[in-house]
């Protein structure tokens, strides 16, 4: 700021004394034509206000305008001069006024000399603030200020959560944390969000009561979508296929595609690429062509619709591109811009950690050198750019390429599909660099010519006539055999521009990047003939002589599957085994001797659960990459007994959700679960979850773990005790929900 004061300082000096000579050979009085000061801001306390100063340079006569409660002294003068600027007070017997803001204007007697200086000063914006209903809050005018005295939290997002009274939905921007159910009163700011009413600013919160939400029915946008405004905040639902973070549909041959909008933790629609699924929420506006938001609220995967090792269309570009002017989209508009360089634009340095930590990698070639990885230490040889969410490589006399991050999800090896949108860039002038790409790859595989680089990728167009339009192309190549350490480089042939452009270029874009399973192939192989044999199941609370002798465990852990506490199926091959280590050592530092495991009305049951401990059902044998299994059985536990518990499944080295995360906050910790058991022990919950193997794994995993030590009475539990959680079926006139693993659908 002081080198900006300096600045202004000897910019007005120079005016100043450029208009004095001029004036010199005047006669009369001068009317400033040049006014600059040091000040462009100034924001007053509302009670006792210090006065603040402005240092005001003119090349002549000044006057002021200011708001009544602006005293400006002096309030006229000429040449340069230190202005105290005053406010009055903005109170009076009731407190704090509104806030208020105008300008105070120096200046001489035309638009061109005239110093503007926004003043300001603080208040209760709630003074005169009308208690309005959620629908009169939507209506309000930007800007406004309001309080709202009651409405009902209905979803969450990682910005907010959307507010509902009656038919009226409305999202909020806030940090403040809720949950679903809250009845809530909001001091706050009226504005917008993609263009739709919105509370862009939440000053006070308050948490009235708490109660479970239910949800209207939800439009179903499948059947509404070719014509739906999308001008007003709806619950919805709608199903489709999740492709590059988006669900996509197809309507009467018209592509269209929802985004998630500031996406919660649990909820990331992203999480389920190449798999169906049905999303339920709150639609929130149009932002595209065909393009729809949508909060949340909850999201069902409906099984494997495409295996994806990979896939990227830069749409995560977002924060740095959506309502940046400055990043151009030149493929649209037919005309290259100016992009900003990634590597070496400053507001861009947290996009270019992103890119490498998701683990791409950069190429670039210069004047016959090889081709070379890594980021160069010349500056001028890093020629990546920021389109409009896709990428632009290389310059004149300078070669660059991607090269994609390790293909982690193939199993073994695969035959694979690379699939990825192109297009040559052109001069000022409509001149094409006429160029090809060539892909490599390393760490295994090879392309259908048997060797490492693919055959040179082409454009479709015929004639260099026919490229002076800036045009997507897609391509496909085949790469066989490759690995989980494949490593795929696409690049412009020659590293050398002169050689394959008489314009010495090799310019070019980048996008949507998908690689799946070769067409025609089977991924991992096909089935194994060590396939898991399905369906298996497990028979309780008819007859317990299947497990009476292999299921109690008093005081002690299990420490061998198959031994001690577990029901072996009466259909197929499988084991239900309860793992009390963690329960067993808790009870023995508390010196209450509470564990154990026992059968109760033939009732397997474990008295004592504690966090750690876990329930494992396991199929011995093989499932192949992208089969469904699903597993489906009853529980419950007493008031006394650990209330969340996570369903978890082995998907070849790795344990992951089996069902939806939700989380709760218990004393200050967010605890991650798949399932709340009820408080009221004769209450059953039916655990039916459907899974998509992403590798070949050696045998079905399943294990019920307990997550927290709150009970399901709602009061934390301090040492295992006599609550028990147990297997058990409501109605055992049917074998509905025995426990069971199966195929999925």
């Amino acid at each position: 700021m002081k080198r900006l004061n300096t600045i202004l300082k000897i910019t007005a000096a120079a005016v100043f004394a450029c208009s004095l000579l001029a004036s010199c050979a005047e006669e009369g009085p001068t009317v400033a034509k040049a006014v600059l000061g040091d000040v462009s801001h100034m924001t007053f306390a509302a009670e006792n206000p210090a006065a603040q100063t402005v240092t005001v340079y003119s090349d002549g006569d000044w006057h002021t305008t200011a708001p009544s409660w602006i005293t400006v002294d002096p309030a006229t003068g000429n040449g340069t001069t230190i202005v105290t600027v005053s406010a009055s007070e903005n109170i009076d017997a009731g407190g704090m006024l509104e806030p208020r803001k105008d300008t105070l204007i120096i200046g001489g007697n035309t638009l061109a000399s005239r110093l503007i200086i926004i003043v300001s000063q603080e208040g209760d914006a709630y003074r005169n603030a009308e208690h309005l209903t959620l629908d009169k809050v939507a209506a309000l005018a930007d800007g406004k200020s309001f309080i709202l005295d009651e409405a009902n939290v209905v979803a969450l997002t990682s910005a907010g959560f959307v507010l509902n009274t009656g038919t009226t939905n409305v999202y909020a921007q806030s940090v403040q944390e809720v949950k679903i159910g809250d009845k809530v009163s909001i001091k706050g700011i009226k504005g917008r969000v993609n263009s739709l009413p919105a509370i862009t600013q939440v000053d006070e919160l308050k948490v009235l009561s708490s109660r479970d939400y239910t949800y209207p029915e939800a439009i179903v946008l499948n059947d509404v979508i070719a014509s739906y405004k999308a001008d007003a905040i709806e619950y919805v639902t709608v199903s489709g296929v999740v492709s590059g973070g988006n669900l996509t549909l197809t309507i009467d041959d018209v592509d269209y595609s929802i985004r998630q909008v500031d996406a919660p933790a649990d909820l990331k629609l992203s999480s389920l690429n190449g798999h169906k699924a049905t999303v339920t929420g709150y639609s929130c506006g149009i932002l595209g062509d065909r393009l729809f938001g949508i909060f949340i609220t909850e999201l069902k995967d409906n099984g494997l619709d495409q295996l994806i090792y990979f896939e990227d269309d830069f749409e995560w570009f977002a924060p740095w591109t959506d309502g940046n002017a400055s990043i151009p989209d030149d493929v649209a508009a037919n005309s290259v811009g100016s992009s900003p360089n990634i590597f070496t634009t400053a507001a861009l340095k947290d996009l270019l950690t992103e890119f490498q930590s998701r683990g791409y990698g950069y190429i670039w070639g210069w004047k016959e050198q090889e081709w070379s990885d890594g980021t160069p230490d010349n500056g001028n040889k890093q020629t990546m750019y920021l389109q409009k969410n896709y990428l632009k490589f290389g310059k004149t006399s300078y070669n660059s390429g991607i090269i994609l991050p390790a293909l982690a999800k193939i199993n073994d090896t695969d035959d694979i599909d690379l699939n990825f949108d192109w297009c040559w860039c052109m001069t000022g002038a409509s001149k094409p660099d006429i160029m090809t790409l060539t892909i490599t790859v390393s760490g295994g595989g090879v392309f259908e010519n048997g060797t490492e680089i693919s055959d040179e990728i082409t454009s479709s167009q015929p004639t260099e006539d026919d490229l002076t339009k800036l045009e997507w192309q897609h391509a496909q190549v085949r790469i066989k055999g490759a690995t989980p350490t494949t490593k795929v480089t696409i690049r412009p042939t020659n590293n050398d521009p002169s050689i394959s452009s008489t314009r010495k270029q090799n310019r070019w874009y980048l996008d949507n990047i998908k690689v799946l399973p070769a067409e025609g192939s089977t991924p991992g192989g096909g089935d194994d003939p060590n396939e898991v044999k399905l369906p298996v199941e497990w028979s309780i609370q008819t007859d317990a002589n299947n497990f009476n002798e292999t299921w109690p465990l008093a005081n002690g852990s299990a420490t061998e599957e198959g031994v001690s506490g577990y029901i072996a199926s009466v259909t197929g091959t499988g084991t239900i085994w309860y793992n009390n280590e963690a329960g067993n050592a808790a009870d023995l530092a508390s010196g209450k001797k509470k564990t154990k495991l026992d059968i109760q009305a033939l009732n397997p049951r474990v008295t004592g659960a504690w966090p750690g401990d876990y329930c494992q059902f396991k199929v011995p044998g093989v499932v192949s990459k992208g089969k469904k299994v699903r597993i489906t059985f009853e529980t419950r536990t007493s008031a006394t007994n650990p209330k969340y518990w996570k369903l978890i499944y082995l998907d070849g080295n790795e344990w992951k959700a089996a069902a939806e995360i939700k989380t709760d906050k218990v004393e200050g910790t967010d605890v991650e679960y798949t399932h709340a058991m009820n408080a009221d022990g004769a209450t059953n919950v039916k655990v039916d979850a459907t899974v998509t193997y992403s590798v070949k794994t050696e045998n079905v995993v399943f294990r019920f773990v307990c997550q927290s030590a709150m009970g399901a009475g709602g009061d934390m539990l301090t040492a295992p005790n006599g609550g028990t959680w147990r297997l058990a079926v409501t109605d055992i006139s049917t074998t509905e929900w025995q426990p069971r693993i199966q195929w999925g659908e």
